[in-house]
């Protein structure tokens, strides 16, 4: 009788173990993600350029801004439209500090909302950069990190999981998209969408208006697959 009656309280001891180990497993921590992964990201502005429509020399400042991550020392990933028709960007980092940066590479917006733009030589140093990952489920808890609304005085954090993936979203093109009922603004657009263990699942492109909290998502795979163009376009550049 008192074997049964240990074999039964060792039984329960190891339940309550693991479900306290799983609740304790779950629970990520917030604010050591968000210190560990915002060196990485950064505002940008892109900058007017003479031949851009309606350029005027007597204009300082951007023509918009918004959010981007490094995915290598020098190299920052960011949203197509964030880089079209544009040659030279402004890069704020989260201490604050600003260098100049150069287009380099932009995927067709039908098919890919993704752009990448490289430090200028003089500014380039080994700087914290993220890595990409391409296996994502639904509700896994994700957080976008940004600058909504151009607020350049702090990297904002939002948490939330996702909803749907590979849907055909047209008015962001033929892509297939990931949805996330992450909360994101004006100015996140080319922020990181980054998973528990810090490392991005894709770059937040949109949001459809009159929904709250439908965030639009390109995913991690195809960030990869543009980022193999973008390194190549820099190797071509530096050859010559």
């Amino acid at each position: 009788m008192k074997k049964w009656i240990l074999r039964i309280g060792i039984t329960l001891w190891l339940t309550c173990s693991a479900i306290t180990l799983q609740h304790v497993y779950s629970e990520p921590n917030l604010p050591k993600l968000y210190r560990d992964v915002s060196p990485a990201v950064v505002w940008i502005g892109a900058e007017y350029d003479e031949d851009y429509p309606g350029y005027d020399p007597y204009h300082y400042g951007t023509k918009w801004q918004g959010t981007g991550f490094f995915v290598t020392p020098n190299l920052i990933a960011t949203a197509g439209h964030m880089v079209e028709d544009t040659k030279s960007f402004e890069v704020m980092f989260s201490d604050g500090t600003r260098a100049k940066a150069d287009f380099v590479h932009m995927e067709n917006l039908d098919r890919c909302d993704v752009g990448f733009i490289v430090l200028r030589s003089k500014h380039r140093k080994d700087r914290p950069y993220l890595n990409l990952d391409t296996e994502i489920e639904i509700g896994e808890d994700l957080i976008i990190l940004g600058y909504p609304h151009g607020l350049n005085n702090g990297i904002t954090l939002t948490k939330g999981v996702v909803s749907l993936l590979n849907r055909d979203e047209p008015y962001f093109g033929t892509k297939l998209v990931i949805h996330t009922d992450t909360a994101a603004w004006y100015g996140n657009s080319g922020g990181p969408v980054i998973d528990m263990d810090g490392e991005v699942v894709g770059i937040y492109i949109g949001l459809e208006v009159g929904y709250d909290n439908f965030s639009i998502v390109t995913p991690a795979r195809l960030v990869e697959l543009a980022m193999q163009k973008a390194i190549a376009e820099i190797g071509l550049r530096e050859m010559k």
